[in-house]
């Protein structure tokens, strides 16, 4: 006698149901989802410390090409943060080792080089700001005006903490207007520091306003 899925998929089973049709249609509830998490989290997870052979990763890369995520997903991996979600635009130190693991010797073609470059060109780069940057500064903003804010900031980056060493610290517009020189709106940060400033704006505006007034 043939014994038939009971989920109605119509498989042939030995048992009851095919491997995972069972759960068919079941909503897990958020508790659930949450022990499940912390069951498989880290050494408790079966697959720890398991190593991916190099041949294993291709069959898996082969498997997503051309894949289409639903609208749903790609909503879902856009607002998806994986880092400290208290510091808006910081990664944790975790977060930035393991990206940087991820990228170590990592080589991109010349097409898909060029690929990145134009899917980030102008307006569709997320942080475009409609072409501030190409504002220029005020005549005021010089390199005695600059040395002034570094000499008033001990020659120390306002964020890390950092001194100024064989290359000079830069000089940040808070507000992010290029013609606001008042020494209120400017502050000293080391190029790393200043990189991550570019980016949720309105954060690191209230940060660094918070820095000068103290």
């Amino acid at each position: 006698m043939k014994n038939y899925c009971k989920c109605g998929c119509g498989g042939l089973v030995n048992n009851l149901y095919m491997h995972g049709h069972n759960r068919k249609n079941k909503e897990v509830s958020i508790e659930t989802r949450d022990k499940l998490k912390i069951v498989n989290n880290g050494k408790s997870n079966p697959r720890y410390g398991v190593e991916v052979s190099k041949e294993t990763r291709k069959k898996m890369s082969i498997s997503q090409t051309g894949r289409k995520h639903s609208e749903e997903t790609l909503i879902k991996m856009r607002n998806y943060i994986p880092w400290n979600k208290d510091k808006v635009g910081v990664f944790s130190k975790e977060a930035l080792r393991k990206i940087g693991e991820a990228s170590k010797g990592r080589k991109y073609s010349k097409e898909v080089c060029k690929k990145i470059s134009v899917a980030k060109l102008g307006d569709k780069n997320p942080q475009w700001q409609g072409g501030i940057s190409f504002a220029s500064y005020g005549r005021d903003f010089n390199e005695v005006l600059k040395e002034s804010i570094r000499k008033r900031d001990k020659y120390c980056c306002r964020l890390c903490n950092v001194f100024e060493s064989n290359r000079k610290h830069q000089v940040h517009h808070i507000d992010y207007n290029k013609k606001n020189n008042g020494p209120n709106n400017l502050i000293t940060l080391c190029v790393c520091c200043h990189a991550r400033t570019n980016s949720n704006r309105k954060y690191w505006e209230n940060i660094l306003a918070s820095k000068v007034a103290a």
